[in-house]
């Protein structure tokens, strides 16, 4: 089961990077910060400060890890979810490629004004295994 703590945690996470940064925030960068992950990837996209602030956070106590959405794929399941219901914006870049093919990128562009309150308005359980 999972309790609206860790989708609100993942509102607050979309709402902190789409303020702080200035790059684009693709779907696997909310992913991996919400695992608390720490790879090369996340560093080459200028996430360390950011990583490390939250790494102390946890280390005082002031935030804990998700303890029911625990893998990459339930996460995405429950970004996508809050996406489907209004609450994270999102767009889809376009690209065409040098040979001819066209891929799409999901964008995260933010939150809803009112996604905080709606969420904890909200009564919805997620069951996973």
């Amino acid at each position: 089961m999972h309790n609206i703590e860790q989708n609100l945690f993942e509102i607050e996470l979309v709402e902190e990077l789409t303020n702080r940064f200035n790059s684009e925030i693709i779907l696997l960068d909310v992913v991996e910060l919400f695992g608390f992950a720490n790879n090369s990837q996340l560093q080459k996209r200028g996430f360390n400060l950011f990583i490390e602030e939250r790494a102390e956070a946890l280390r005082i106590g002031k935030q804990t890890k998700p303890n029911l959405l625990k893998n990459k794929d339930l996460v995405t399941f429950a970004f996508w979810d809050l996406v489907c219901r209004g609450l994270i914006k999102q767009k889809i870049a376009i690209h065409k490629t040098t040979t001819n093919y066209r891929t799409c990128s999901v964008i995260v562009c933010g939150i809803e004004n009112s996604a905080k309150e709606h969420l904890q308005q909200e009564n919805w359980i997620y069951w996973c295994k």
